[in-house]
């Protein structure tokens, strides 16, 4: 190309005057590559067409697996969950909630002495405030209240809905617990008369695991929960008796839970196909 040139600029008597602006006009800054040029150059600053656009999916929880042999967590969004590794992810949700995930990772063996003496220590908080017990917003009953402590006195493999609650009352919080098909959740308060404490929410997979959510609840997303989802009356007894509902009350709670309410039923028939669908196990 180089010599080309020499031979347009000092052997002119080379080519014929007639043809050669066209034959050097690819390498000639002219008005049309000028144009060229800045359409290309808009082009490049325009954003990206196939850049990933926020979702629901994306702005939903994310579980983060607890990682073995590490001592610092992995923060994956303001709101992620954390999936102890231990078989009993209630009592290790518990722990990650009042002493956060931080010092969880430092407990790297021993985590079975671990768990039987904070279950010891609490079994003997209990043990002398029984009245505790009654606070909370279901009815505990005696038995209940010595199995409950048995529980915790012992080297047991899961915790129980029960030694939840005492869990709860010693942690000084209460408890959001959804179900795999986030439509219904229970709830766990530990002093009914006690409207400032933090709510956490735990998730419940299929296998019967938990996750939980490091931040607690702010007012707004309780409020929201509530509004939107169904609460049960109990893990045993997912409805109070069909006596204190009204029917539009049943309607209600059949359209929270995802009931197809094109067939028609009676206030009965409704009552009994919401029962057998929101079973907590």
């Amino acid at each position: 190309m180089t010599a080309y040139i020499q031979s347009l600029l000092f052997e002119p008597y080379n080519m014929s005057s007639a043809t050669y602006i066209d034959d050097i006009r690819e390498l000639m800054f002219t008005m049309d590559y000028k144009k060229k040029y800045a359409n290309r150059h808009a082009i490049s600053k325009q954003p990206d067409m196939f850049a990933e656009k926020k979702t629901e999916e994306n702005n939903s929880p994310k579980y983060v697996d607890t990682p073995v042999g590490t001592e610092s967590p992995v923060v994956v969004s303001q709101h992620s969950y954390r999936r102890p590794r231990q078989k009993d992810t209630l009592f290790w949700c518990m722990y990650i909630a009042k002493y956060g995930y931080d010092e969880y990772l430092e407990i790297q063996s021993n985590y079975g002495t671990r768990q039987l003496d904070i279950q010891q220590k609490i079994g003997a908080h209990i043990k002398k405030n029984m009245v505790l017990l009654k606070n909370v917003n279901t009815r505990i009953t005696k038995a209940a209240t010595q199995e409950i402590l048995s529980e915790l006195l012992t080297d047991s493999r899961s915790t129980s809905m029960h030694v939840l609650y005492a869990y709860a009352v010693y942690y000084n919080m209460n408890l959001i617990l959804m179900h795999p098909s986030n439509e219904y959740y229970l709830e766990i308060q530990s002093d009914t008369m006690e409207e400032d404490m933090d709510i956490f929410l735990m998730q419940k997979d299929d296998r019967q695991q938990y996750s939980i959510r490091e931040a607690p609840l702010s007012v707004d997303e309780y409020r929201e929960l509530v509004d939107n989802k169904f609460k049960l009356d109990s893990h045993i007894r997912p409805l109070k008796a069909i006596g204190n509902y009204k029917t539009e009350d049943i309607y209600r709670v059949a359209e929270k839970v995802g009931i197809d309410l094109t067939t028609k039923r009676t206030k009965t028939e409704l009552y009994n196909v919401i029962t057998e669908k929101i079973q907590w196990y």
